[in-house]
């Protein structure tokens, strides 16, 4: 199952329809309860300083599901994900706040469409693997359209993400 964007109710996984939906079998890095907690008041509170209440807001409504809100094997937010999110979204925070998803597994996903031909999401399972799509103009493809999607570590999502000019995207 996955947890739409915006969203309360459970819809669909759509893994393997598009290389996505489900973490592509990756699994959440996973921390102690006993500091999970720290992490996620303290993510919340850096994005509502940050002027990011949607996503913000977003994160404390999926801290809140039950274990009757999951399905069987479903895990619940992982903190380390949140937490990459958050670090990611300060490199790009021109885009503006994505659409946030979440996976059974745990891991939290990022989505912005900026326009049909700019669009990039990101799944965050943890450090050292990052899934990622990116759509963008291509005046050489005959769709007008370039599409990359990979998993690698978050860091070098970024490098891929600037190479590629992500972050003019809005300037």
């Amino acid at each position: 199952m996955c947890y739409g964007a915006f969203h309360t109710e459970k819809i669909p996984s759509r893994a393997g329809s598009d290389g996505f939906g489900g973490g592509g079998g990756l699994e959440p890095e996973m921390i102690s309860t006993s500091s999970e907690q720290k992490i996620f008041d303290d993510v919340i509170n850096s994005l509502r300083e940050k002027n990011l209440k949607k996503s913000a807001d977003r994160i404390a409504k999926l801290l809140k599901l039950t274990e009757d809100d999951l399905e069987e094997g479903e895990g619940r937010l992982s903190a380390v994900s949140t937490q990459c999110f958050v670090e990611f979204l300060m490199e790009f925070r021109d885009l503006g706040e994505p659409l946030l998803g979440f996976f059974g597994e745990g891991i939290l996903s990022a989505e912005w469409r900026i326009a049909e031909d700019k669009h990039l999401l990101v799944e965050f399972p943890g450090r050292d693997a990052v899934s990622f799509i990116v759509i963008k103009p291509d005046d050489t493809a005959e769709n007008g359209k370039l599409v990359l999607n990979g998993r690698c570590a978050w860091k070098r999502a970024i490098e891929i993400f600037r190479e590629h000019g992500v972050g003019e995207w809005l300037t």
